[in-house]
């Protein structure tokens, strides 16, 4: 539960983020992407250093 809450947590922080600073540089999609992207990739990054300790 901790990790899902995790991830969506960061994903919704990054897509607001990301919408953000791509209004104020009007760059459309750029900085929203990037954000959505690194935050998906370390959450993954997270849920798999976590389910190797508990193996």
């Amino acid at each position: 539960m901790r990790l899902s809450a995790t991830m969506a947590l960061a994903c919704v922080l990054a897509v607001f983020a990301g919408n953000a600073i791509d209004e104020w540089l009007h760059t459309s999609p750029l900085f929203l992407l990037g954000f959505l992207t690194y935050a998906i990739a370390s959450s993954l990054y997270m849920m798999i250093k976590s389910l190797g300790n508990e193996l």
